[in-house]
């Protein structure tokens, strides 16, 4: 009986790191080299999303940050890519700007045409397959 209770122990304050406990290195699951890579352009991407619907309602980035309770340079330092929301402020930003999130990412790619885009989503789905036919075929057209 003691033995189990000190198993037990042993495997609840196990050292969990990347370094064995032979001091051998585990093998890294992610390279996290690409994983930044991803997170500041994602980081980015939300950024202009924000500053895109925010300018779109007409409110300084100072006004938005003081109606949600935070400090004046609140809404300015996400936009400058210095800062993130939690989950819990990404809500309240959505409820701010009147959208859900998916509409919050629901947005078109950097140099893309936002209202091409957002009268694109509003169609059928069929008809938004004739559309992207037509282009396709306009594109060929073009080389």
């Amino acid at each position: 009986m003691e033995t189990e209770k000190n198993e037990r122990l042993n495997r609840t304050n196990a050292v969990k790191s990347p370094v064995r406990q032979d001091g051998r290195r585990r093998a890294a699951k992610y390279n996290y080299a690409d994983m930044e890579d991803v997170t500041i352009r994602a980081a980015e991407g939300f950024a202009e999303r924000l500053a895109r619907l925010r300018n779109a309602k007409g409110v300084s980035g100072r006004e938005m940050s003081l109606s949600m309770g935070q400090a004046a340079g609140y809404v300015n330092n996400i936009e400058n890519g210095n800062n993130l929301p939690s989950l819990a402020m990404f809500f309240e930003i959505c409820e701010y700007l009147g959208v859900t999130p998916q509409e919050f990412f629901s947005y078109t790619r950097p140099g893309g045409d936002a209202a091409a885009w957002d009268a694109l989503q509003r169609l059928s789905p069929d008809d938004r397959a004739l559309v992207i036919r037509l282009a396709e075929r306009l594109g060929e057209e073009r080389r």
